[in-house]
Formats: C-alpha cells, structure tokens, sequence
C-alpha cells in the first residue's frame, strides 16, 4: 500500500506567495516520492475564507479598473487551484474539529504543516489545525513561521499548550530565525528547531511554465504577448506598498518600462494585478531588477536570478530581524536590502550600480541560492528516514 503525505499551509490564501509555496513542495516531494501519494489538505480558515472574499466598497467605485483586475486576480487564484494536488475532502471551518483530526488520522502517515506563517495565529486564532495537536500520523514541520506574531504578548496558556505539542514532532523545520528563538524559548531548548529555506527557493520554473503555458516554447514571449507588454524596451518591476519613491525614481529612469504587480503604483507603466499565480512566479524572469517590500516578491526575484532591492519597513522588523534582511544576509546580498525604508536618492544609486554590473549581482545571486537550499538538507535526511521505516 503507497505511503501517504498530506502537506497542511495556506494554500487556498489570495497571496502569491503562499500559492507557490505551497505547489513548489508539494511538488518537490511528489518527485522525490514518487511511489507514494503527496497532496495538500483542502483545509481552510473560515475567518480567512471570507477575508478573502472579493466586496464591493468605496475603492470599487473610486478605481473600477484596479478593482475589475483584482476580481481577475481573485477568479485565477481559484482556477489555479487545479494546479495543486488536493484532497478530495475540502475542509473549512476556525478552531478545531474532531472529525477533521480524524480524517487526518485515516488518511496520511505523515503529515507536514508548512511551510508559511502556519504559527502566527493572531488572524486565526488558537488553538487552530496547524498546531498538529493530535496523535497518529508522524507530524512533520517544513519552514513553518510564527513571523508578525510577538509571542511575548500572546497568552500563556496557549504558548504552554504549544510547547507541549512541539517534542512530538519528528522533526520540526522553521522558516527564520525569529520562529526558531520562539521555538527555543517556548520549550526552554527541549526541541531544537531546524532552519529551512522557504519552498519556493527549490521551485521547478520550467514545470511551472508547463503549466502556465502548456504549448509555448517560451512562457515570458507569450507574458508579453498576452499583457501587452513591449518587446523591445528593458523592465523594471515593481512590487511595492509605497508607491512615493517610485514615482521619483519614474522620472529618472525614463529608458525602463516600468510594471507593477499585485498593488497599483503610481508611475508605472503597466499594472499587471491580475496575474495567475504561476504567471506571477515567472514574470519575474523578464525583469532587468525588481524594486519590492514583500519577501515573496524578493524571493521569486531571486529564484529568477534576477536583481532586486528589498525594504524592510515592518514595525514588527524594528525589534525583531525581519525576514527579508534574514534571507539577504544569509545569501551574502545586505547591501540589496533596506531595513526600514530608503529614499528616492539611495534607491536610484542602488539601482545604477546593479545595471551597470549586473552580470556581477547574478553570479552573487546564484552563489547566494547555494547556501539557501543547503538549508532543505535537515529536512531532506529527516523525511528519507520517516519514508523508509
């Protein structure tokens, strides 16, 4: 009978880089197992599920054209879905649920929660599904996260109780190292966490182009193609919630096409805020650099081996190490990131530097990517034990 790994995330999350996370380890394992069945739990929040949900409201009727793109984004998302290999059974509800935990049971010998802020439950709440509070199957943590929650202001008792859960894991694998001294701490170093990389740093980009575009030969000629885009002039992308450097930085760079993705910037020349996800992950590749404030949009940069420049500007980053200059520390790029914010001048003499030394950022990239996926190795040991046992 095949074994069963069942891989329990925030898939079902309008978030680009939650989606890819998601396919990119589940497709990882399904490789590397391919004697057995590797699917995502069809759970969700029920909290988040109406987050989600698109609304009509005041921004509807004030930017009807970013608003039909996001209704777009929304349908994609969901038609995406059939991209990932989930569960037959779809489940949805906050807290927990018996028979959800007996549907774990019966069904998988190994369960996976991660990768993803899967310990952050200030949205959803404690105790919730992805503390793997249950016994059975062998509970496994890949790049789980806790980042955005400040476990010195959460409640004890919910801390206690989590702390107890954790040594009956086979393995536990956090994603920064802010989970991994909240991990530490919690359990007062009885369960030593492993640091991993996140998913999307071992993601297959000629697979996701197979299944972006079945029957292209090149999947960044038919992005062009399909949005328009011109094929004779350099990109700059943009991925940014602050859209006031970057209209200064427009002016002066006016040779650059510029596209902003997943918020409209003011500046651009193109908003592509409706892209299917596996779309998103591999537009990257079109990019001379990527100009962002999110960690996916920083990391699918990467995975593209394409320059950017990162900004931190997260209170919760002022107290603890935020997880972009986490990442760009590790791969030896710090000088690519900018904790707490920086202006239009700075950002412009980055930006210079890397265009006209370019070749020499990609090679730093490629070595960088090195050192993050050794990060999987714990992981990789662990997991080929379970498997054979």
């Amino acid at each position: 009978m095949k074994k069963r790994i069942g891989i329990l995330t925030f898939h079902r999350s309008i978030n680009y880089g939650a989606f890819m996370q998601a396919y990119s380890l589940s497709h990882y394992l399904a490789r590397k197992f391919p004697d057995c069945v590797v699917e995502i739990i069809d759970y969700e929040s029920k909290t988040m599920h109406e987050h989600y949900m698109p609304k009509i409201s005041f921004m509807t009727f004030r930017h009807p054209v970013v608003s039909l793109k996001k209704r777009k984004q929304y349908d994609n998302f969901q038609s995406e879905l059939n991209k990932l290999s989930l569960s037959k059974e779809h489940f949805e509800f906050d807290g927990n649920n018996e028979s959800f935990t007996a549907y774990l049971k019966d069904h998988y010998d190994v369960v996976i929660v991660g990768s993803d802020a899967v310990w952050n439950w200030i949205k959803r709440g404690y105790p919730n599904p992805y503390v793997l509070d249950f016994n059975g199957p062998v509970r496994m943590s890949y790049a789980a996260s806790a980042y955005g929650m400040d476990y010195l202001k959460q409640n004890e008792i919910d801390l206690s109780n989590f702390a107890k859960v954790l040594p009956r894991y086979r393995f536990v694998g956090v994603r920064d190292s802010y989970t991994a001294d909240f991990i530490s701490e919690i359990t007062k170093g009885t369960v030593v966490p492993n640091i991993n990389c996140d998913p999307t740093f071992f993601l297959d980009l000629k697979e996701v182009a197979k299944d972006a575009f079945p029957n292209a030969g090149d999947p960044l000629s038919e992005l062009k193609k399909k949005y328009h885009i011109p094929l004779n002039k350099k990109i700059i992308g943009i991925m940014e919630s602050d859209t006031r450097a970057i209209v200064e930085i427009r002016r002066r760079f006016n040779d650059y096409f510029f596209i902003s993705l997943y918020n409209f910037t003011r500046g651009a020349d193109l908003f592509l805020g409706e892209l299917a996800p596996c779309e998103w992950a591999l537009i990257f590749g079109m990019f001379e650099l990527t100009l962002t404030n999110y960690y996916h949009g920083t990391l699918l940069s990467l995975v593209n081996e394409t320059p950017v420049i990162s900004s931190d500007r997260k209170d919760f980053s002022k107290v603890h190490l935020g997880k972009i200059p986490d990442v760009m520390n590790k791969m030896g790029l710090s000088d690519c990131c900018f904790v707490g914010g920086t202006d239009a001048a700075n950002m412009e003499s980055k930006m210079k530097d890397i265009i006209d030394n370019r070749h020499s950022y990609v090679n730093r990239i490629k070595e960088g990517k090195k050192i993050l996926l050794s990060e999987r190795d714990s992981f990789d040991r662990a997991i080929d034990k379970i498997m054979v046992e």
